[in-house]
């Protein structure tokens, strides 16, 4: 890991502490959270209150069309009970609930991250990431991502134990499907019985939990994800804050059929310089010595992960934090630490005005206005992680470290 200068220090500590002021003031001043989190400003900690809701309620993946695996409904209900009235009103009662909730999940994220970081300055990474943007969104959201990083943290710190890796890494992917994706590190280190085993826990936890809610139609969350991934009324709500450039892309084209085959061919050419980096990487870390794979696993798993955050659009802004657990592999000199602390960072400056809407701002109680724009951000962000995701992957090619 890049060694940290004291200006690199400085700066960083600054940088993060500064946008958070930020949010702050623009929260105070104009009686709403600025972007880039949600912007349905009377939205704020319903991931969590539309699952308790949703828990105790039959219709969940028919009616509500749930994307949600059911461990995710069986882990609301560890802190909460059954309660009448709608997810608005339970927010309302909930106070204790969410609260307990997210002290678990920041106690632990905090513990196991400061665990998993080799660098003299581990206090000011732990800061960094209960700081940046993607971890307030998070926060705000009430996503249950927040579990799936303490999951993943236990699961990579114990990667040699298969029982406890397997285990915690299904939990992780029980809670963000898309994760299972990097069950392909433990096939490129022919490593199959890790495979079985965590397919197995992730079916295993998942079928309880349905017969704990009662449901026989979990399995459609997988239909409702695809069904609502398609739908392009999202575009600019994923585009608002995101780290992949597809919804910016696909918004073009919805909304300017004439460029739409522009966009289109703009992004089967990122998708195929994305994988076949991807696939480059994952040969020379196939064919390289034992030593060498022991030392870059996090490394293939990190840039497997940023290949997921690229190419599947809905994955949400606070998806980054997600990247934290292989800081160490991410951070290897002064350019990909500026790139990385940029990206955590509020970039929201107004580029051009859409429209404005009035909705009930949860902070405030007010009915408040909200100007619907493009922003700087919008646009920089995803073209800043495309761009760390490839510098990450060709420094690794150049790595001589190989055994072919």
């Amino acid at each position: 890991m890049y060694k940290l200068t004291r200006l690199d220090r400085l700066l960083a500590f600054s940088a993060i502490t500064l946008s958070v002021i930020y949010y702050l003031y623009n929260t105070m001043y104009n009686g709403f959270l600025p972007a880039p989190f949600f912007y349905d400003k009377n939205d704020t900690f319903m991931d969590f209150h539309n699952l308790q809701y949703w828990a105790y309620n039959s219709g969940r993946y028919t009616e509500w069309k749930s994307v949600y695996t059911p461990f995710s409904f069986v882990l609301v209900m560890f802190f909460t009970s059954y309660l009448p009235g709608d997810a608005l009103f339970l927010r309302d009662i909930s106070t204790i609930s969410i609260g307990v909730f997210f002290l678990i999940a920041i106690c632990s994220i905090v513990y196991f991250q400061s665990k998993s970081i080799r660098s003299d300055n581990k206090s000011l990474w732990v800061y960094i990431l209960l700081m940046s943007a993607p971890f307030l969104f998070l926060i705000e959201r009430g996503n249950l991502l927040l579990y799936a990083l303490a999951f993943l943290l236990i699961s990579i710190m114990n990667y040699r134990k298969i029982f406890i890796f397997s285990l915690f890494f299904a939990l992780a992917v029980s809670l963000k499907i898309y994760l299972i994706a990097l069950l392909f590190i433990p096939i490129l280190n022919l490593d199959f019985s890790k495979l079985v085993v965590s397919l197995f826990f992730i079916i295993l936890i998942n079928f309880i939990s349905g017969i704990v809610l009662g449901d026989s139609n979990w399995l459609l969350f997988l239909q409702n994800i695809n069904e609502f991934s398609s739908k392009p009324r999202y575009y600019y709500e994923w585009l608002y804050f995101t780290y992949s450039y597809q919804n910016g892309l696909f918004g073009v084209g919805y909304q300017y059929p004439q460029y739409e085959f522009i966009t289109v061919l703009a992004n089967w050419l990122m998708l195929f310089i994305s994988f076949l980096l991807f696939g480059l990487v994952s040969i020379k870390y196939f064919l390289s010595a034992k030593y060498f794979k022991n030392r870059q696993r996090n490394t293939v798993t990190a840039l497997l992960l940023m290949l997921i955050i690229v190419t599947i659009k809905n994955t949400g802004g606070y998806a980054f934090i997600l990247l934290f657990p292989f800081v160490t592999e991410i951070i290897f000199n002064r350019i990909s630490f500026y790139v990385f602390l940029l990206l955590l960072l509020p970039m929201e400056p107004s580029l051009m005005y859409l429209n404005s809407i009035v909705t009930e701002s949860y902070v405030s109680g007010d009915q408040v206005s909200i100007d619907r724009n493009i922003t700087f951000g919008m646009i920089i962000r995803p073209l800043l992680f495309l761009t760390l995701y490839i510098y990450i992957s060709i420094n690794f090619l150049l790595k001589k470290n190989i055994n072919v």
